[in-house]
């Protein structure tokens, strides 16, 4: 069956999501047939796709993820945090050996430098900050959950 598994229910779910829309519409026909909603589980299993190499199917993740909190609005405050975590978690290490080797200066400040004026040093730290999966991740959510109105759900 498909359901009472949460992997393959969120494997499921994921591919409503496909970037491919004729895998999205085979995705969506065989969810609406298995009868049942996202599971309020549904978290876990999609996050850790955030930072899968593919680009598909970390965008897909997102959707799945802003989807899902359509659902689940009540899961918005607890799910971002979780995301601010995840991303935090994955981030940290490259800003703060960035940080560390350009003497504390912000991720803002050195993303703000014009391409060509920065020191080597400076541009690998950037580089590095720029590679983070989840950052991009983080923000595709934020939209797809305000084009949801997700976001301003009062429960």
């Amino acid at each position: 069956p498909l359901t009472g598994n949460p992997l393959l229910e969120s494997r499921l779910w994921l591919s409503c999501h496909d970037v491919e829309e004729a895998n999205a519409e085979v995705a969506k026909q065989i969810w609406a047939e298995r009868g049942a909603g996202v599971s309020p589980m549904f978290a876990p299993p999609l996050v850790a796709l955030l930072s899968h190499d593919a680009d598909y199917v970390r965008t897909a993740a997102c959707k799945a993820i802003a989807g899902a909190l359509v659902e689940h609005p009540k899961a918005v405050a607890a799910t971002l945090g979780r995301l601010q975590d995840v991303f935090e978690a994955n981030l940290a290490y490259e800003v703060l050996e960035a940080r560390g080797a350009l003497k504390k200066k912000s991720v803002e400040e050195l993303m703000a430098m014009p391409v060509g004026e920065e020191t080597d040093e400076e541009k690998e730290a950037k580089e590095k900050i720029t590679k983070s999966y989840i950052r991009a991740s983080v923000a595709i959510i934020m939209r797809e959950c305000g084009r949801a109105k997700v976001m301003s759900t009062e429960d």
